[in-house]
């Protein structure tokens, strides 16, 4: 971990693992995985989140919304100060033009398609607003177009979606940026000074792409690494020690 105290600035940085690199950082692909989303989520930002203590949604890029009586139409009405990485708006055409190239069956996305089928289409009345308007009720339906992350248009609409090159190189308007990815080796995600909202404490992620269980072992203890998850035999026979409880709590 790297700490530099500046008046009451800290700087950290967390060191952690990937056990697999992913193949790109498209959030919409099916041809991502788990670190694909893992990272992705840190990149992109979604209409809504989760709050940890209440499960509820709350707001992220949209301010807030409603949902119709019978339950067919979504409106969701967006924040105006949310700017790409790239410094370009983020407006109600980036959310549509996200929805529609997971709808387009070209796109290599029919996994994450199946969730928004009974949705007839999304309409952006003005660069605000945006209205998901559904064949038929669906229990799903707030949940998938509130954790919907959000691609920047002016960045997709030209090229080959499935292949793009900012598949590998994402513009995105979430808490973090890809400050650089270098193959086999490591993950960096830097703060995003254009974040909308409370920048985070940390200024770099780290993932370190390391497939040997033992070696990741071997490069935390050595101190490359500030957290990771242990098989079955690390948590019983490898780290049951005081001299690595001296250094690392095990959860």
């Amino acid at each position: 971990v790297f700490r530099e105290e500046q008046g009451e600035t800290f700087r950290d940085w967390l060191m952690s693992r990937l056990i697999v690199e992913m193949p790109h950082l498209n959030p919409n692909l099916g041809t991502g995985d788990a670190y694909t989303q893992r990272i992705a989520n840190l990149i992109y930002d979604s209409l809504l989140e989760r709050d940890n203590a209440t499960l509820e949604y709350i707001p992220r890029l949209a301010e807030s919304y409603e949902v119709s009586p019978d339950h067919l139409t979504y409106t969701f009405h967006l924040r105006h100060d949310v700017k790409f990485s790239d410094g370009e708006p983020l407006t109600a055409d980036d959310v549509k033009f996200t929805f529609d190239k997971i709808m387009d069956p070209a796109v290599d996305a029919a996994d994450l398609r199946n969730y928004f089928l009974n949705i007839d289409r999304c309409e952006a009345p003005d660069d605000y607003t945006v209205v998901f308007i559904c064949k038929e009720p669906y229990f799903k339906t707030l949940s998938s177009v509130a954790d919907m992350l959000v691609l920047p248009r002016h960045i997709f609409e030209t090229g080959d979606f499935n292949t793009h090159p900012n598949n590998r190189h994402p513009i995105g308007s979430g808490r973090f940026v890809l400050e650089k990815w270098e193959t086999n080796q490591q993950v960096v995600l830097a703060r995003n000074p254009l974040y909308w909202g409370e920048k985070p404490h940390l200024e770099k992620l780290v993932y370190k792409i390391i497939t040997d269980d033992n070696a990741a072992l071997q490069v935390l203890e050595q101190g490359g690494l500030d957290v990771m998850g242990f098989s079955a035999d690390q948590w019983v026979m490898r780290t049951r020690h005081p001299a690595f409880d001296e250094k690392f709590d095990r959860y």
